[in-house]
Order: C-alpha cells, then structure tokens, then sequence
C-alpha cells in the first residue's frame, strides 16, 4: 500500500529547496495537492525573478500529483479538522486548515497532529 500526503505549499517549498527527506517521500508516496496551495505556489512563482525556472521545475516534481478541489463537501471536513485541532487545545492557520480541508484522509492527519 502507498502512503498518501496532502502538501502545503511549506512542504512544496521545503521540497523545491532541497530537503531530501521531503524530496524522497513525494517521490514514493502519494501526493494530493489542494488546488489552494497551487496558488499559492503560481502566486510565488509570479512575483519571483526566476519565474520560469520554478515553473519548470514544480511541473517536472509534480507531474503525477493528484490536484484536489475546494468543493461544498469541503465545509463539513474543514469544520471537522478545526474542531480536532481546537479539542487538543490549539489553533492552526486558515490556511493550513483550508488546505487540509481539500484532502482525502484530512480527519486522520488533524487527528493525529501532535
């Protein structure tokens, strides 16, 4: 059975940079990539002097990664990982939560968070 992540754009960012533990799970496992942190990457991309580097690079690293979308069914999910996070006393990022909202096993990773 292949591991499934869902990335943020850290963890994008952490794998473009380098970060070889990173850079060798999300070439075994597999990766779901909510479409918000696609933005948030092209947002980077369109504001940095190496524009077209990055983008050829990203495409070349995440060619077989599933795209997830933000969808109605996205709500009771969000509010799901919000309450898991707010149970074990803590608070996370919009962000984070909008981008975990968008992924396949998000009740499990806010459950298991630390």
């Amino acid at each position: 059975m292949v591991d499934t992540y869902v990335v943020d754009s850290v963890a994008v960012s952490d794998v473009m940079d380098g970060v070889e533990l990173l850079r060798s799970l999300v070439l075994t496992a597999r990766i779901l990539i909510p479409v918000i942190v696609l933005g948030e990457i092209y947002f980077a991309y369109e504001n940095s002097s190496r524009k077209k580097e990055n983008y050829l690079r990203f495409a070349q690293l995440a060619e077989k990664w599933r795209r997830r979308p933000v969808t109605e069914q996205t709500a009771p999910v969000y509010a799901d990982v919000q309450l898991a996070v707010k149970g074990k006393g803590k608070k996370a990022p919009l962000n984070d939560l909008l981008d975990c909202g968008t992924g396949d096993s998000a009740r499990l990773s806010a459950a298991d968070s630390g």
